[in-house]
């Protein structure tokens, strides 16, 4: 298929692929023929029998799960008018994203022939013959974007990233993340509607872009030539189908394309596109994602009271299985698993970091840090109990280190009841005790001290005896009681 097609090249995209890890050594070197992994024929569907991927089956009626990509996007959809995000301030493709300014119009600012919908990059490191078998490692990118309408001139470009490149800004701002020496672009100039398509690629070398021929069975790359029916949605400025040279893929072999220090550790992709054929001119439409080959590590941060937790770590994208390597105060931890989290214990207040490391790739992930803090409980609060004869409240009082003393009415410490050193008590009828615990400003609680409020049945009244006499003189009276 791919032989055939390679005379009709009507279209091909601008690739960047940063690369600081070199993948296996069986893998490089490797020219794999990209048709027997998937389609290029500016289609979308597979044809039978036997059919390698297309998009359609990575698609799979928008549930994302079909084919046998290693790494896949999903469609990414860009808005086409109100909310568009554009490149702004005259941003270049020859500059580094740090120097780059987008913003979101109420109207796309992009023409229609730059106005990209949508786009998804499919990455794959193994071979499959025409019978679906597998046939060995290899390093196949493919990638497709759309664009509103076919006509004029334009250059479509694809950018894949080691570094992670975020957009900065709400309704409009920068890019944080920069180039890496070895980066690669493949570019497309796409003339009158897409007739004529000239391939270029460069690699990004200490701020500059030098050219690199590229051999031709390494990339193929094509747009439609027929009217076809897209599975998602698309939103072109005449028709909802895909008309002639609206729809564009393409496909890499790395290992051809980069004979030397190359990689598939990519981070993020980005679509650009610009209405003008020379690399002086700004760009203008563009679609940014995450591209999960590069493994993004993550680790949590504790704060306890006087014991030891466990932390998580955790990462998304890469290729599994992975190595976890932790590292702390008197830590050295390393897992090799297919889990995307794991747990472990810690003893000791300090930093901790997590290395994730895919084995299938090599691809490591940027180091990330999460800090356990360990703050002492404080002590027991003091308490003074009170007490008073028949039914009443009662006043009790605590006192501790300086933190927020609560008193609750249970052992359990389920109900709360006041806040602060002194509590007075609702009408008591007999003896209660409550409890008091102290909170530090750091949070940590401490034992609850129980503090009883004492209540003293009231005596019965005394038993008298009167007496008399005849005449002045004493008397004496005698009384009987349960006290004094």
């Amino acid at each position: 298929m791919l032989h055939r097609q390679m005379h009709s090249v009507l279209a091909a995209f601008a690739l960047l692929a940063a690369g600081s890890m070199a993948m296996p050594g069986n893998v490089l070197g490797a020219s794999i023929p990209l048709n027997e992994t998937f389609e290029l024929d500016g289609d979308i569907a597979a044809t039978a029998p036997n059919p390698p991927d297309d998009w359609e089956i990575l698609y799979n009626g928008g549930l994302e799960t079909g084919g046998a990509s290693t790494i896949y996007t999903h469609n990414i959809v860009d808005a086409v008018n109100a909310g568009d995000d554009t490149f702004t301030g005259g941003s270049k493709i020859t500059q580094d994203p740090t120097e780059w300014a987008w913003v979101e119009t109420t109207t796309s600012s992009a023409s229609d022939k730059t106005d990209i919908n949508n786009v998804a990059v499919a990455l794959y490191t193994r071979q499959y013959n025409a019978a679906g078998v597998d046939s060995g490692p290899a390093t196949n990118l493919f990638f497709r974007a759309d664009v509103t309408a076919p006509n004029g001139d334009a250059t479509i470009s694809l950018w894949l990233f080691q570094n992670t490149i975020t957009r900065v800004g709400t309704n409009g701002g920068t890019f944080t993340g920069s180039h890496i020496n070895g980066d690669l672009l493949l570019e497309s100039q796409f003339i009158n509607g897409g007739g004529v398509a000239a391939i270029q690629a460069f690699i990004w070398t200490n701020g500059t872009l030098l050219s690199v021929p590229v051999s031709t069975p390494a990339r193929f790359a094509i747009v439609n030539s027929n009217t076809i029916t897209p599975p998602w949605t698309f939103t072109g400025k005449t028709s909802t189908d895909y008309l002639a040279t609206e729809f564009y893929e393409g496909g890499v072999d790395l290992a051809s394309v980069l004979t030397t220090n190359f990689n598939t550790c990519f981070a993020s992709f980005l679509f650009a596109t610009r209405n003008s054929q020379s690399q002086g001119s700004s760009m203008s439409d563009f679609v940014l994602g995450r591209f999960g080959a590069k493994p993004i590590g993550s680790i949590t941060s504790a704060t306890n009271c006087g014991s030891s937790p466990t932390l998580t770590a955790c990462v998304d994208g890469g290729i599994p299985p992975y190595n976890y390597h932790i590292t702390g105060p008197g830590f050295n931890y390393t897992s090799n698993t297919t889990l995307t989290c794991i747990s472990f214990p810690v003893t000791t207040g300090g930093n901790y970091t997590n290395v994730v490391t895919s084995l299938t790739s090599g691809c490591v992930s940027d180091p990330v840090v999460g800090t356990f803090t360990v703050n002492p409980a404080p002590a027991p609060p003091s308490t003074t109990g009170a007490s008073r004869c028949g039914s009443g409240t009662v006043t009790l009082t605590a006192s501790g280190s300086g933190g927020t003393l609560k008193w609750y009415s249970d052992a359990g410490l389920n109900t709360q009841v006041a806040t602060g050193g002194s509590f007075t008590t609702p009408v008591l009828n007999a003896p209660t005790t409550y409890y008091v615990t102290e909170t530090s400003a750091a949070g940590c609680v401490s034992a609850a001290s129980p503090v009883t409020a004492t209540i003293n049945a009231i005596p019965a009244a005394p038993t008298t005896t009167g007496a008399s006499r005849c005449g002045s003189g004493t008397v004496a009276l005698t009384a009987s009681g349960t006290g004094t």
